[in-house]
């Protein structure tokens, strides 16, 4: 099974998997986009369900896309 028919099997629909998606196809994202998709990546297609990133030593952790926006960013 490619990865990008894996994720349209297995992913939760949420941010950064349609990036994630057209990623793995070869095409261009845009930062935010790449984000996203890194993010959705990172925590497995949010199979524990969508939650604010917990890893905080992660440089894009304050860019997360369920990130509480009370605490601002960097």
């Amino acid at each position: 099974m490619s990865s990008v028919n894996g994720i349209r099997k297995s992913g939760k629909k949420a941010k950064g998997r349609a990036e994630l998606q057209r990623y793995r196809q070869g095409k261009r994202l845009t930062r935010q986009e790449s984000i996203a998709a890194h993010c959705y990546d990172c925590t497995g297609g949010y199979v524990d369900g969508i939650e604010p990133c917990q890893n905080a030593d992660c440089a894009l952790h304050p860019y997360h896309p369920y990130q509480d926006r009370k605490k601002g960013r960097l």
